[in-house]
């Protein structure tokens, strides 16, 4: 026993430490590192189901070879930095949470074989373009070293950990160089990319028809299963249960799940499809639901729950935002872990589809179409509700988003190695739109908009007005926004009452849930830095920590990725691979086993989709159980029977397209997932 706590001994010789892995002689040794003997000591109990409230708990020392230094930070003296080094990549670590997953792991092994931490896994990407300042980051890593990955690249500029160049660090250093800079992202070397270009603009489209459909990739309530005449009911400011005969009984069983996929014919759901599975079958409306897989713990290697999926119909829904008013009145142990999985969650953001960059040294900005942040999805064009500020008693203004903005300042003053000790340049995540409020003593003008020239969302509310003059945008930081603005129409559906529809339409509803969620995850996801409020990461799929989705390896995790191979594969569909390099690539299919009919280039390009950010590699159509989609320039390899004898007189710049209407002749009745018709189906219709 400790003073003030409980010692939890570390299992002897459960390490990987490198005691030869120390940094340079201004960093200061931490003799007594309790920062974390007690935050890895009290996760570790917990972890185990062995702690009890009001107990601290303490490791009696840190795994050997490791030790804790720190160094005032030398842009801001005040703030004193502290790593903790002996990893035997010679990479530290920058909090408790962050090493925690590596103690647990030695733990629980005895050594560091597999483990799949931010460190153990090969290759630690850059930081692509910046840390937004109060954001913690984790970097973009793969699980197991892919196959096509050669031992040794030759030096093409800044390159990622799978060898594709950074574009992101090519475009400042070529800002650096010119002075100014105004052009569009392009990454023709990045099959990720070449996939994305194809699919986002249909993706992007298809997700703006309304906004209270669920997006992929966002958190959402689900319940499973109801009777066929049974419904959920909003009775006496609860939600319940309630049959033909009106009775109502308990609370439905809520489960936060990630949208998987969305129906094929979403299009066509409206808002009045809110009814009982018979009122369903008497009115003829069948559709495939929302495929909604539960979410898993995002601090554990477990992920079992994401096997749990369900196909449900979209009065089966609700936004995760509602959570305190769906789940008021129901006990805390009665609700289902995966809420407060996705409660840890809730502080996680990831910027989608980059598409231009300009700037003018030593600042930029990067321009993106996208932004996941806590459960939602936030696109170019949406009406977002705003936090009220210290002055406001509840939410009253609406932003209709016309930037998103990623800025960089402060460029001469990095280093050119985005892989030193401190972060590469100041940025921050900036969105600026068209303001509105409901509160006329805070708008432009006082006068009311008239109804057709406010944005489809707000024109069923009561009365919204100019936050300034007709035109003008309003730029805030991200920290400010809070929510979709839901159609006052689809708020009466999930709030049903004898309440007026502007009581129920609320702009507050959700607010204090989801505050309470941001402050709950900025203290309990172990992927945050300490300090740090926001954990900004590359993908969605980083950001939620998922290993699969829709049943596919994400990116991360996907074995068969070769982007080695791709980008040979890219040069010759580009016309820029000389004849030596055709030559090779023919050769190193030679080498391939005769008959091999696996896909496998395809399946990595649609996992690699799901880890480039969910919400542009949107799957449609609920009979399907793969990932991503696969459409546009993708270039897959396979063997078919109607190539030479050798199986090598293929043309290699195949694209997807093409190869989709090749498969598909005398397949189109095949029902199995896994067959080459089947396949080719998918690729047509954006499913993998």
């Amino acid at each position: 026993m400790s003073a003030g706590g409980v010692t939890v001994p570390v299992i002897p010789g459960a390490s990987d430490g490198d005691p030869t892995h120390r940094p340079k002689p201004e960093w200061r040794l931490v003799k007594n590192p309790v920062l974390y003997l007690e935050k890895v000591g009290t996760m570790w109990m917990q972890q185990r189901g062995e702690a009890l409230a009001g107990i601290h708990y303490f490791l009696d020392s840190l795994p050997a070879g490791y030790a804790l230094f720190e160094r005032p930070r030398p842009a801001n003296p005040k703030h004193i930095d502290k790593h903790l080094y002996g990893h035997p990549s010679h990479k530290f670590f920058d909090s408790p949470n962050r090493f925690y997953p590596h103690f647990e792991y030695l733990m629980r092994n005895g050594n560091a074989v597999g483990c799949p931490c931010v460190l153990c896994r090969p290759g630690s990407k850059t930081k692509g373009p910046g840390l937004p300042n109060g954001v913690s980051s984790s970097p973009k890593a793969v699980a197991v070293r892919p196959k096509g990955r050669p031992k040794v690249l030759p030096y093409l500029g800044p390159v990622d950990e799978e060898g594709t160049s950074d574009v992101y660090r090519k475009l400042i250093n070529k800002l650096k160089k010119e002075g100014t800079l105004n052009e569009p992202i392009v990454e023709n070397m990045s099959m990720d990319w070449r996939a994305e270009k194809e699919l986002i603009p249909k993706s992007l489209d298809m997700l703006k028809i309304e906004s209270w459909i669920p997006r992929v990739g966002e958190l959402v309530l689900m319940v499973r299963d109801i009777g066929s005449d049974e419904e959920i009911v909003f009775n006496d400011g609860e939600y319940k249960i309630s049959n033909a005969q009106h009775q109502v009984s308990g609370f439905p069983h809520w489960e936060a799940g990630v949208v998987g996929q969305i129906p094929e014919n979403v299009q066509s759901l409206k808002l009045d499809d809110h009814l009982t599975g018979a009122a369903m079958k008497a009115k003829h409306i069948n559709y495939s639901g929302f495929r909604v897989e539960v979410y898993p713990d995002p601090n554990s290697l477990n992920k079992a729950y994401s096997k749990q999926y369900k196909y449900v119909p979209h009065n089966h829904i609700r936004p995760f935002v509602f959570l305190d008013e769906l789940l008021r009145g129901m006990p805390q142990n009665k609700q289902h872990p995966s809420i407060r999985h996705a409660r840890t969650a809730m502080s996680a953001i990831s910027l989608g589809k980059k598409f231009h960059f300009k700037g003018t040294w030593p600042t930029a900005e990067i321009s993106c179409k996208s932004m996941f942040m806590g459960s939602e999805l936030f696109l170019l064009g949406d009406c977002v509700r705003l936090l009220p500020t210290n002055e406001q008693p509840g939410v009253t203004d609406v932003l209709k988003i016309t930037d998103i903005t990623l800025k960089m300042t402060n460029l001469d003053q990095a280093s050119d190695d985005d892989h030193d000790e401190g972060h590469p340049y100041q940025s921050a995540i900036h969105v600026a739109g068209i303001m509105y409020t409901e509160d006329p003593k805070r708008s432009y003008h006082n006068i009311a908009c008239p109804k057709k020239d406010l944005p489809k969302p707000l024109q069923s509310y009561d009365e919204f007005f100019l936050k300034r003059k007709s035109g003008a945008k309003t730029l805030i930081p991200f920290q400010r926004l809070f929510s979709r603005c839901y159609p006052a129409t689809a708020m009466t559906h999930w709030f049903p009452s004898s309440d007026t529809i502007d009581a129920i339409a609320d702009l507050s509803k959700g607010l204090a849930g989801t505050l309470s969620a941001r402050k709950f995850s900025a203290t309990n996801y172990h992927k945050m830095s300490d300090g740090h409020k926001w954990f900004w990461a590359d993908t969605r799929v980083q950001a939620l920590d998922l290993h699969t989705i829709n049943g596919v390896e994400t990116a991360e995790y996907d074995e068969s990725r070769e982007p080695e191979r791709w980008r040979k594969e890219l040069k010759v569909l580009d016309g820029t691979a000389g004849e030596a390099e055709r030559a090779a690539l023919v050769r190193e299919e030679r080498e391939k086993e005769v008959g091999r009919k696996s896909l496998r280039g395809f399946a990595a390009a649609g996992s690699a989709l799901v880890g480039v950010g969910l919400g542009v590699a949107v799957e449609v159509g609920g009979s399907a159980s793969g990932s991503g989609s696969g459409g546009g320039k993708d270039v897959i390899m396979i063997d078919d029977d109607d190539d030479e004898e050798d199986g090598l007189d293929m043309d290699v710049g195949r694209t997807v397209d093409e190869l989709a209407q090749r498969l598909g002749q005398g397949f189109e009745d095949d029902d199995d997932d896994s067959s080459v018709g089947s396949i080719a189906k998918k690729i047509r219709t954006g499913i993998s």
